[in-house]
């Protein structure tokens, strides 16, 4: 079990990375706008759904992974790094698309 620091820092990350606009919001924007407050629903239960699965299978599969050959944890731990960095650039990319977005539409 970790330590209750490590452990605090990985939902408050985990949070802000859930709480952020994405395509899994605009998925249940875009079905509750057909669908109503039933689609909105049920796409964020298929979406909980789907999260808590490949977690599960993500957590089984590391497990065996890193057991059998401790190199794969440092190549694990560099691509989990590279991954978490592209995923920060490419929401401030969105965010500043956005602000551009919508800079153009006032200017109009």
């Amino acid at each position: 079990m970790p330590s209750l620091p490590i452990l605090f820092a990985f939902i408050g990350a985990s949070l802000a990375m859930n709480l952020t606009p994405g395509l899994d919001t605009m998925f249940v924007l875009a079905q509750t706008s057909h669908g109503g407050a039933r689609g909105g629903c049920r796409a964020v239960l298929g979406i909980a759904t789907g999260s808590a699965f490949h977690t599960v299978l993500a957590a089984v599969g590391i497990t065996a992974l890193v057991a059998t050959s401790p190199a794969s944890l440092t190549a694990l731990t560099y691509a989990g790094g590279a991954k978490g960095f592209a995923t920060v650039v490419s929401r401030i990319a969105g965010v500043v698309l956005i602000a551009l977005a919508v800079g153009v539409a006032l200017s109009r």
